[in-house]
């Protein structure tokens, strides 16, 4: 059967007609949204493509989603539904319903086949409890990565670890992983997974001879196994923890590789490091420019004078736990100064300045940049 072409203001009308029906419930657009899709932020604006038209062929769900939540039914659009399937009597009989219930929802219902499809080749056979219990072993992989993901990440942040090169920790962390996948491929197999441990930790031997901390990570692992096995979780039924309809609620965000965390907690401190600095030099300046009055000098100059205080105040902190060194790089810097009379005299100052506020780059203290 050849499908009814919808009119072309159709979808104009039919928004028209909806938004009149959510001003009678007295509803807002991200009101009504957040009846009809409470964790779908966003869902407001296909409401408003919704209602002005700019949706050409809705489907009965979204359309009955609608009204639903505005306390409204399709007799509201009845006239409607009969002007877009060209029926002549005004009264909309059942068959003709269902008719144009089928024509506005085929998009619907191929991405429904087409998901079908998709199912039945990926998993073919199998029930729904079956697919459930593909989740579950899905979700237990989640959890599983994140323990190992963080012990990774306590195992090189840690003080041993420090002398390791960033190469040498990341291959350290493939090789915890690896192990960590034999631990639980080999559950009660004791010989086989001997067998397979030594094989890894000899193929790593082979290829990076001299690799410090393979003990360390491979206790580490065996330690996050021990846990995990003495926690039940290996064998246990998920069904009694994780029920599909609390799976929204549950906290099981992403693991993120522990290198990749290392080095964003990294990126982080050092953008804090930098702001801490900026914010004691803006404060070391404005209490030395009370005595040397810079804003009488020209543009540039002060843009310079700013920037020398802030590579003083920078270089004091970098080296302060050698006071020796410390003099010797701030006089580099005075050395090398475009306005040596300038840098001189700021230098006076900042070596009076700096010792009052130099606490302020302290993680441990707040800012003050009104100094």
């Amino acid at each position: 059967m050849a499908k009814k072409r919808i009119p072309a203001d159709f979808a104009r009308k039919l928004g028209k007609r909806l938004r009149e029906l959510r001003k009678k419930a007295k509803l807002t657009l991200k009101e009504l949204a957040e009846k009809i899709a409470p964790d779908a932020p966003g869902y407001y604006v296909l409401l408003h493509r919704l209602e002005t038209g700019k949706i050409k062929n809705p489907t009965v769900i979204t359309v009955a989603n609608y009204l639903t939540a505005c306390n409204a039914t399709f007799n509201e659009l009845s006239d409607l539904l009969n002007q877009s399937a060209q029926v002549k009597s005004q009264a909309v009989t059942k068959d003709q319903v269902q008719l144009m219930t089928e024509n506005l929802a085929e998009p619907l219902k191929t991405e429904i086949r087409q998901i079908d499809q998709r199912l039945s080749k990926t998993l073919p056979g199998q029930s729904v409890n079956q697919r459930l219990e593909r989740v579950q072993r899905m979700i237990k992989n989640r959890l599983f990565r994140i323990r190992l993901e963080d012990t990774l990440y306590r195992f090189i942040t840690a003080p041993e670890a420090k002398d390791y090169q960033p190469e040498e920790l990341a291959e350290l962390c493939r090789y915890g992983r690896k192990i960590f996948n034999i631990y639980l491929g080999t559950h009660n197999q004791e010989d086989r997974r001997r067998q397979l441990l030594a094989r890894a930790r000899n193929r790593l031997a082979e290829e990076h001879r001299g690799l410090a901390g393979i003990d360390l990570i491979e206790q580490e692992i065996k330690n996050l196994y021990l846990e995990v096995a003495n926690q039940g979780l290996i064998t246990a039924d998920l069904s009694r923890l994780l029920l599909i309809s609390e799976l929204k609620s549950l906290p099981l965000a992403a693991p993120i590789r522990a290198e990749k965390r290392l080095a964003l907690e990294k990126q982080r401190a050092e953008i804090e490091q930098a702001r801490r600095i900026a914010g004691t030099a803006a404060v070391i300046f404005n209490k030395i420019n009370q005595e040397l009055k810079v804003e009488n000098l020209d543009y540039q100059t002060r843009l310079w004078a700013i920037e020398f205080t802030r590579q003083l105040t920078a270089t004091a902190l970098q080296f302060e736990s050698d006071l020796q060194e410390q003099q010797r790089q701030l006089y580099c810097l005075l050395l090398n100064a475009r306005y040596p009379d300038l840098a001189r005299r700021l230098f006076e100052l900042f070596e009076k300045t700096y010792p009052r506020y130099r606490q302020l780059a302290l993680p441990e203290k707040n800012l003050d940049f009104n100094g």
